[in-house]
């Protein structure tokens, strides 16, 4: 009866720590997108590291945009990067180990290091900066991307030259007219 007990309390144990570490685990971020064609714009939140973590645009383009103990809070990032409509854009982290983490996938450490909100159309991506996971606080670089629209294309005005013609032509017919109509 004793070993029955110690068995079913060690049981219970494991099935505690994997309820826990299921509860923890972060799951597939959402994707971010622009609803129509437009620029992004990346927005420094906070960085809560202790690496200097490099961060910024993997796709559509990648481009580095600054350094985590360099980014001043509040830091916009006019990238001029075109997304299309309904395209992923992915955003990057790369600690000084030279691990990069990708806002969309898994990394190789078989954990995601990106969590991602909505809130309007404003996207908020938080990384956790280290492999394995670390603490998984998710605060260790902080963006907001903004996706802004395209203006529209403007419709083609009727061509103001054409009206002139139209009235000449208009003249010439009157007199054609009325000469055909005197004979």
């Amino acid at each position: 009866m004793r070993k029955s007990v110690i068995i079913l309390a060690i049981l219970a144990l494991f099935s505690l720590v994997g309820f826990v570490s299921a509860s923890t685990a972060p799951v597939a971020p959402i994707p971010v997108t622009c609803s129509q064609n437009g620029t992004i714009t990346v927005t420094f939140v906070s960085s809560n590291a202790g690496y200097d973590n490099e961060f910024g645009v993997y796709l559509p383009t990648f481009m580095k945009l600054g350094m985590g103990h360099e980014a001043a809070p509040g830091t916009v990032y006019n990238t001029g990067i075109e997304s299309p409509a309904n395209q992923p854009i992915v955003l990057y982290l790369k600690n000084p180990s030279g691990d990069l983490f990708r806002s969309d996938i898994k990394s190789s450490d078989g954990i995601y290091h990106a969590m991602i909100s909505q809130s309007g159309d404003v996207y908020t991506v938080s990384f956790e900066d280290m492999y394995g996971g670390g603490d998984l606080d998710y605060n260790d670089i902080v963006l907001n991307v903004t996706c802004h629209p395209d203006p529209p294309i403007p419709s083609p005005e009727f061509p103001t030259a054409v009206l002139p013609l139209g009235l000449v032509i208009g003249v010439v017919g009157a007199v054609l007219y009325l000469r055909t109509t005197k004979n």
